[in-house]
């Protein structure tokens, strides 16, 4: 079970960074 909350962990930390570059290049243009 650790390796499937670890894998969930990273998975939310990567949209998130992703949503953060997503808005950041809305905002941009």
């Amino acid at each position: 079970m650790a390796y499937y909350y670890a894998c969930m962990y990273y998975i939310t930390y990567y949209v998130l960074y992703y949503i953060h570059i997503f808005t950041s290049t809305l905002h941009e243009n």
